[in-house]
């Protein structure tokens, strides 16, 4: 409100520093009532809909059979993401998120199932192009696994520690040194990095044993990021699923913050996003205070799982502590906590949306297959010895999502093998420098921007002319 009163009593000359901060106040509310009537709807369909049986296919070593999810679905340790699977191919999904998983496996018996018919049969497995494409995608797969690319490396697992506490360490040191500006730095990489390797704990690919992956992704996420483990395995395995898809990638809901595409774009606010591009960095520390502050502690309080907040508070206290370990002032304390999370985030949620954002993408009623999701709605950054350090591996998206179970330091091994198979089925492997990505990130925010400033003239001038 004070925002607002400011904003509408400066004098007009001033009145452009605030009208994007009006705008997005005026977002917030609109996506927040549109959100409450869309909430209506959604429970009006799944009432409707809950009368119906909830089966996908599963095919393992050909032998193919349909199962009825209809009274697992609200079981699902995994939540809500099995419904994206409802009425398709499930078997690849299954695969890579339960590859480790003895207790999936056990469940999945337990799921009443049956064998297709063939009329069946054809309509889950599509074309036959898309089933030569998966044939081949699952019988490379194998061979991986035989070759050992899925195995875990224990002395890996050391190193990346070492790296971690190094850089903290470093960080710390350079602070209490009177470096203050690089130290804070190394240590919101060194955090960001923390978040590197918890996205590898929480796919269970770094050590391999899935509650030694979870422990660790606690601890990791929660310390080196003040974030909820349990949180981003909800939200980031949504994304996995269905990468680019309206409705589903949860790194899509955006607003009123930013839009990357324009459908997610008519529901925002186009006096605000037409300055997106310009503000990203700005929202970027919003969202992770956002995050930290709120979103990440509210989850594990509401979800039960409390274990997480001590490690969270850690994270709070390093970031104080660097400050104080400069002068011993609460000014300093408080500018290294603000300064050290903008240097995390932008590293973390910089390079994430440089794979994805800029992308096409699919609407709520529309579908691929597992490969195609990863091979059309991803992008790879060319690798080198600096990218692959600076984005731990995951410049190589396009592979991490055929196989997000892979310990990501041995994806280089398998890139030439994922690109010939792609072009054997005329799919093409996208990939590009680093700084071309940004340029392609950026530039597709203002093109947003400017795609809905468009739109909504036309339809004012459309509604005055009626």
């Amino acid at each position: 409100t004070s925002i607002f009163l400011v904003a509408y009593t400066t004098p007009p000359h001033f009145q452009h520093f605030f009208h994007p901060i009006s705008a997005l106040l005026a977002s917030v509310h609109s996506i927040h009532t549109e959100s409450y009537f869309i909430s209506i709807s959604q429970k009006m369909s799944k009432t409707a809909a809950s009368t119906e049986k909830q089966e996908f296919l599963l095919d393992f070593n050909n032998e193919p059979r349909i199962y009825d999810v209809t009274n697992f679905i609200k079981k699902h340790p995994g939540g809500s993401i099995i419904r994206f699977f409802i009425g398709q191919d499930a078997t690849d999904a299954f695969t890579e998120f339960h590859f480790r998983s003895e207790r999936a496996k056990n469940m999945l018996k337990a799921i009443p199932n049956r064998e297709p018919t063939q009329e069946e049969l054809a309509k889950y497995r599509g074309t036959k192009e898309t089933q030569a494409l998966l044939s081949d995608f699952r019988k490379m797969r194998q061979e991986f696994v035989e070759e050992g690319v899925f195995d875990n490396s224990p002395l890996h697992v050391v190193w990346r520690l070492f790296e971690l506490v190094a850089l903290t360490v470093f960080g710390f040191i350079l602070c209490a040194k009177g470096h203050f500006i690089i130290g804070c730095a190394t240590l919101g990489i060194a955090m960001g990095r923390y978040g590197w390797l918890m996205h590898e704990s929480g796919h269970f690919s770094l050590v391999g044993n899935i509650k030694l992956d979870k422990a660790l992704q606690t601890i990791l996420y929660g310390v080196g990021c003040g974030c909820s483990a349990t949180f981003w395995s909800n939200q980031h395995n949504k994304h996995h699923a269905t990468p680019q898809k309206i409705g589903h990638d949860v790194d899509l809901n955006t607003l009123p913050f930013v839009a990357f595409n324009d459908e997610v774009a008519k529901k925002g606010n186009p006096a605000f996003l037409q300055y997106q591009h310009i503000l990203y960095f700005s929202f970027l520390e919003l969202v992770g205070l956002l995050w930290t502050l709120m979103l990440h502690p509210r989850h594990s309080v509401r979800t039960k799982n409390y274990w997480e907040l001590p490690f969270m508070a850690v994270n709070h206290f390093l970031r104080l502590y660097a400050g104080y370990l400069y002068d011993g002032t609460i000014t300093s304390a408080l500018i290294a906590y603000f300064f050290i999370q903008t240097v995390l985030v932008v590293y973390i949620f910089g390079n994430f949306t440089l794979s994805h954002t800029h992308m096409p993408y699919l609407l709520k009623n529309q579908h691929t297959d597992w490969v195609r999701f990863a091979a059309n709605y991803t992008l790879n950054i060319s690798p080198s010895i600096a990218v692959n350090w600076w984005m731990s591996y995951l410049n190589f998206q396009i592979e991490h999502h055929l196989f997000p179970s892979m310990p990501q330091y041995k994806i280089p091994r398998i890139k030439d093998r994922v690109e010939n198979l792609l072009k054997k089925h005329g799919i093409s492997y996208h990939c590009c420098g680093y700084w071309e990505a940004w340029g392609r990130t950026v530039g597709n925010m203002k093109t947003v921007g400017q795609n809905r400033v468009k739109s909504a003239k036309q339809s004012t001038k459309t509604r005055k002319e009626e």
